[in-house]
């Protein structure tokens, strides 16, 4: 019922909006032919049906004439020859076959609501992490602003009535947001690829918008034309959903401005402190693969800032291309190797780092074929063009990881350095990594020397492990995953660029190095780490059988529930000092 109540200045203690000077209010009811429902609306008692120009439709059983009593009351009041356009604008929306012409605006914003929620839970959050990804800073500040509109336009859905003015206010509501919205567009286009699901969601959502505000505007027109106030119209179930989504918005609105203000302190303390490499030879040229990666974007810009020449192998030259449009040197991207004359190419290092990630995704039989293919098959392709080279290149850091040494299925506090023994040969893991080595140490013939970099967990906010966990911890709901006894092989990301650069530096480095800190811990002591650094509980533990069902057994067990005790001594024996030895320290910084 949407009910007015006339303010009075003696009755300080009635609320509402509306005067009528002079008019002693009644309330009249009209409905439509045969139909049960009243809408009851406070008019002066001069004005009826005549005069609201409310048109008549004896055997019609089409709803409207109810509405268009509240459609034309503030025009008619005192001007009752304009209500007859005023109740024409509402009859083009009453055609539709619903007792309001507001239901199907209803239904189509909970449609928007459930579409806009997936958009950000599904792709913002788990799939692309905005809300700690470094380049998504104007993007969140956009969402932020847009979901506080949002609050505003679906208290008005859950039957807050803004009238005149108001009304007003409410079309610039929706103007505002749909520039912000084609902004947001442009600011996506701009700073990342959207993957193919999500260019759907835009699509679909954007014409669910126009249908909306198709079906919507000309009742906040009707709304404009009344007296300026707030009333209250009861949707029904339609309204209370739509007023939780309104508390929702608002909800989301503020996570993404907390997102938005830290992502500035990150950006803010990269800017000002630059990750800087400070290699001993100047100017070289470097062969580089997978540089758009995590830990390859972060080299590159170090390599490219230092004024050294970089040639970058890639399978998307605009993308790559965004990772270092500000970033100054000489950068050469090739989407082959076939496009470089390995006569005339002359390169001092060659970094290695290409792969299909490991940890995203169930191991199906066609992720395997791509985490082999993209890491064993492209070493070989590099190392057949190495061989056709007049001058090789005096250096290869060739990635690996510290699956190398197997599956500690007891997790045993067994410690693991570049010359301990395999724990099990037939795991993915480790027939992975020793095919990738093998090949790569091939190039020592060439008289190359070759690191083999065995990773372990690099933390980073915006790609590894980590960036998949911030999201559950950030939300409250992370925990020990298994038992929460095996090993954690850690190391910051930074440390793990400086430890390139070392082993390009330091030519008595040679063979396997573990690319780890030196004091690793168990997922107990990491999880409860974690949620100290973000100021978060830890008490819902992830079993081991729920990781089973969701990334398969042996994804499961060989990445997610077992681990080994991996430490760096060649790094330590070679006098390499860590930035970031403890985990606590690790995680504070980032």
């Amino acid at each position: 019922m949407l009910s007015v109540l006339r303010t009075s200045s003696i009755r300080k203690s009635l609320i509402s909006s509306w005067a009528f000077s002079s008019f002693r209010p009644r309330t009249i009811t009209s409905r439509p032919d045969n139909a049960n429902s009243t809408i009851g609306v406070t008019l002066p008692s001069q004005v009826g049906d005549k005069a609201l120009g409310i048109p008549t439709a004896p055997n019609s059983n089409r709803p409207g004439n109810a509405t268009l009593a509240a459609v034309a009351l503030g025009v008619a009041a005192t001007d009752p020859s304009a209500a007859s356009s005023l109740a024409q604008l509402w009859a083009s929306v009453s055609t539709l076959p619903v007792s309001d012409p507001m239901v199907p605006v209803l239904v189509l914003a909970l449609l928007q609501a459930v579409m806009g929620g997936f958009d950000n839970l599904v792709h913002h959050e788990l799939l692309l992490r905005l809300p700690w990804t470094g380049s998504a800073e104007r993007e969140q500040l956009l969402h932020a602003t847009r979901q506080i509109l949002y609050f505003a336009v679906f208290l008005a859905l859950a039957g807050i009535t803004p009238t005149g003015v108001y009304a007003y206010g409410l079309l610039g509501i929706l103007g505002v947001e749909t520039t912000l919205t084609l902004a947001d567009f442009l600011e996506e286009d701009r700073t990342r690829l959207l993957p193919w699901t999500e260019r759907i969601t835009h699509t679909l959502l954007t014409i669910n918008y126009g249908a909306i505000l198709a079906l919507w505007v000309p009742i906040i027109l009707s709304w404009a034309a009344l007296p300026t106030g707030i009333a209250i119209h009861h949707y029904g179930i339609p309204g209370w959903l739509n007023f939780f989504v309104a508390l929702g918005v608002l909800t989301w609105g503020g996570r993404d401005y907390a997102a938005w203000r830290r992502l500035t302190r990150i950006n803010a303390s990269a800017k000002n402190n630059p990750l800087v490499l400070n290699l001993k030879t100047p100017s070289q040229r470097f062969l580089v693969t997978g540089g758009t990666g995590f830990i390859g974007s972060k080299l590159c810009n170090a390599l490219l800032r230092e004024g050294h020449d970089v040639t970058l192998l890639v399978r998307d030259r605009v993308k790559a291309a965004k990772f270092f449009s500000k970033v100054g040197g000489k950068l050469t991207l090739i989407p082959s190797f076939a496009e470089l004359n390995p006569e005339q190419s002359e390169f001092d290092v060659v970094i290695n780092l290409a792969g299909e990630p490991i940890g995203e995704g169930r191991w199906t039989t066609a992720k395997k074929e791509r985490i082999f293919s993209s890491r064993v098959k492209l070493t070989e392709d590099l190392l057949e063009f190495l061989k056709k080279m007049k001058n090789p290149p005096k250096t290869l850091v060739s990635g690996s990881a510290i699956g190398y040494y197997g599956v500690n299925k007891d997790n045993k506090d067994t410690e693991f350095t570049e010359n301990s023994e395999v724990l099990e040969e037939e795991s993915l893991s480790h027939t992975l990594c020793q095919q990738w080595e093998q090949v790569a140490l091939s190039a020592e013939k060439l008289g190359t020397r070759v690191v083999l970099l065995r990773t372990g967990i690099v933390l980073g906010l915006d790609g590894g492990a980590l960036s998949q966990m911030l999201i559950p911890f950030d939300l409250g709901v992370g925990g020990i995953m298994g038992s929460g006894k095996h090993w954690m092989p850690w190391v910051h990301v930074e440390d793990t660029i400086h430890i390139i650069g070392r082993c390009i530096d330091d030519e008595n480095i040679r063979g396997p190095v573990n690319n780890t800190a030196p004091h690793p811990v168990t997922n107990f002591e990491f999880t409860k780490a974690l949620g100290t650094a973000m100021n978060r509980p830890t008490v819902l533990p992830l079993p081991g059988f729920v990781l089973k069902a969701l990334f398969g057994s042996q994804m499961a067990n060989e990445l997610l529930l077992t681990g080994t005790r991996v430490v760096p001594r060649k790094l330590l024996d070679h006098g390499f000092e860590f930035r970031f030895a403890s985990i606590s320290t690790a995680l504070q910084n980032l």
